[in-house]
């Protein structure tokens, strides 16, 4: 080619491209080639920081989680291994926000060598993740991990043979996904803020999960409890309590709630002593399942202002057990099948018990010394004996009992006049002619 009389050759300037290519394609290569390890053959997730190594075959991997956890700097992640598993550690100690991984949660093991404490967790955004933590078994010793430290997360572990899985005393904490597998207790919150326990399972515990020291605007949801002496118990307000499924628990409490302003919803509870035990006021409890509770209650209530509403409780020695509580709504509960009583109420007066079912049970409702109860539009169905009381005084409207009913439905009972038991006959002066639509 001639451009102003002179020749210009073309192949200097395509070598100068092809050699800029490659200058980006080494580029680009490095940034994307992880650093030094061995045993890469696994997609490890993203990280901010630097990546070290316990285990495996690569030059400069350590073989003492603890020497990694030393050696490592905030936003670090440590990925160890399962070929030197178990590593037997005294006591890890966290101090860095870093991410502990384990190559496979079944096979990645970590067990106290001293019986003690194995994890102590004092720095905010750690997560540990993929290991099965045992052997810290000694009585009243901490949990396995203890969490001292704020915006913590566990996820996808197994705890198996310790005194304690995980215990925390930290807020905005994750515990989700793991498995808690015969140890005295499997996870316990004191007095923390704002945590989620979702997707764990627990079995066999004394204590499956225990929230104490009024913990507050915990999210505890969908977690499988599996023959637990207590399942849960609560101690706090304004947390949320729901689609749990606990069962066999027979001996005691599946859930136990001591506080107010809770929201305990869609849980599904089966074969414990008591299915729910709550305690407190200003509660809203609705939507569970409860059934087979055959030697206590299916619903113990103990407080004032507390809305239950909604539940499905079957085959329970009480369905709903009211006692000493005031200005309650108990409404469109279904309560079925082989309860001794459908509701119980107790020394409790100025509640309202509307628009239930209660069918095919030996006594819909009693009440015993209480006054001032409003018992209206519920359906009485087939019950052995459909209502009673002793030394009560309630009012009753409109309910429908067992079938159409023109006149007045009188409701036989008893009061004590002198230390004598004498016949007492209050009234439904407005009988329902058809059920209402309630379920069941």
């Amino acid at each position: 080619m001639i451009m102003g009389g002179s020749k210009v050759d073309k192949k200097p300037l395509v070598g100068r491209k092809c050699l800029a290519v490659g200058i980006i394609l080494l580029f680009v290569g490095t940034c994307i080639i992880p650093s030094s390890a061995q045993n890469t053959e696994k997609t490890l997730p993203p990280s901010r920081g630097s990546w070290l190594y316990v285990g495996g075959s690569g030059p400069g991997n350590y073989t003492k989680v603890q020497d990694a956890v030393d050696n490592a700097s905030d936003s670090d992640t440590i990925f160890v291994y399962d070929d030197l598993s178990p590593y037997h550690e005294n006591l890890l100690n966290i101090t860095k926000s870093i991410t502990l991984i384990g190559e496979d949660k079944n096979t990645t093991i970590i067990q106290s060598s001293t019986g003690i404490s194995l994890i102590n967790v004092n720095q905010e955004n750690v997560t540990i993740r993929g290991f099965t933590i045992k052997n810290t078994s000694y009585a009243y010793t901490p949990a396995a991990i203890y969490i001292y430290s704020n915006h913590c997360e566990i996820t996808d572990n197994i705890f198996i043979g310790n005194w304690g899985g995980v215990e925390i005393n930290s807020d905005y904490s994750k515990i989700t996904n793991n498995n808690f597998i015969n140890n005295s207790f499997g996870f316990s919150i004191k007095g923390s803020y704002h945590c989620e326990i979702k997707n764990n399972f627990f079995i066999n515990h004394q204590f499956g999960l225990i929230v104490q020291n009024y913990a507050s605007y915990c999210e505890i949801t969908d977690n499988i409890f599996i023959n637990n002496r207590r399942s849960m118990r609560l101690r706090g307000s304004m947390n949320y309590v729901s689609k749990n499924t606990i069962s066999h628990s027979s001996n005691d409490k599946g859930l136990y709630v001591e506080g107010n302003f809770n929201n305990i919803s869609g849980n599904n509870i089966t074969s414990c002593g008591y299915g729910i035990f709550l305690i407190g006021s200003l509660n809203y409890v609705s939507k569970n399942t409860i059934s087979h509770s055959s030697n206590g209650k299916g619903l113990y209530v103990e407080g004032n202002f507390n809305n239950i509403s909604g539940n499905n409780i079957t085959s329970c020695g009480y369905g709903i057990f009211l006692k000493y509580s005031n200005n309650n709504t108990i409404n469109n509960n279904v309560i079925t099948i082989k309860c001794f009583e459908g509701i119980y109420v107790g020394d409790s007066n100025n509640n309202t018990i509307r628009s239930n079912l209660i069918k095919a049970n030996t006594i819909g409702i009693f009440l015993y010394a209480s006054k001032q109860n409003y018992i209206q539009n519920n359906n009485f169905i087939h019950n052995f004996i459909n209502a009673m009381f002793h030394t009560s005084n309630n009012k009753w409207n409109d309910n429908y009992w067992t079938r159409p009913r023109i006149l007045p439905k009188p409701i036989i009972g008893v009061s004590l006049i002198n230390f004598k038991r004498i016949p007492v006959i209050q009234f439904d002066w407005h009988p329902a002619l058809k059920p209402y639509d309630i379920g069941g």
